[in-house]
């Protein structure tokens, strides 16, 4: 498998876009409307260097921009990397919407009948997995589906 390439150094590429271009370059890019998702999708470096950037800018400054709005949204989590610095994650919509799915999905996978459900808990169970709505009608009798009265 290969090892991505590392992504460059944001301070290095700040003090490039200040001494090429100033504050209003900077303001630019930190108002790039591409976001932490560009085109909805959340790329790393390696990808995103060999995408077509927006008109007017380079790889280098769309990555600033796209990683400036990503580290708005940080979140630290309680590992280490090597050197001591807390890992962190960005919560963007795409990453959203894949756990959203991912629930979804893994809630059907693993829901399993327990053995103390009655019949029409374990209709109902099954009607939610296949996405049929249920109602008092198909819930209620014995496990013969006769209707008592």
């Amino acid at each position: 498998m290969k090892v991505p390439l590392s992504p460059p150094n944001l301070e290095v590429l700040l003090r490039s876009i200040v001494e090429v271009g100033g504050v209003e370059r900077l303001n630019r890019l930190l108002g790039d409307p591409a976001g932490p998702a560009p085109n909805g999708r959340y790329l790393h470096w390696d990808e995103l260097r060999y995408r077509q950037p927006p008109p007017g800018l380079s790889a280098d400054d769309w990555w600033f921009s796209v990683k400036t709005a990503r580290r708005l949204l940080y979140k630290p989590i309680p590992i280490t990397d090597k050197t001591g610095r807390p890992f962190v994650f960005a919560l963007v919509d795409p990453v959203l919407a894949l756990l959203h799915r991912l629930d979804r999905v893994s809630g059907r996978v693993w829901k399993r009948p327990n053995p103390g459900d009655s019949p029409s808990v374990a209709r109902m169970n099954r009607a939610a997995d296949a996405r049929q709505p249920v109602n008092a009608a198909n819930t209620a009798g014995s496990r013969s589906g006769s209707r008592s009265t």
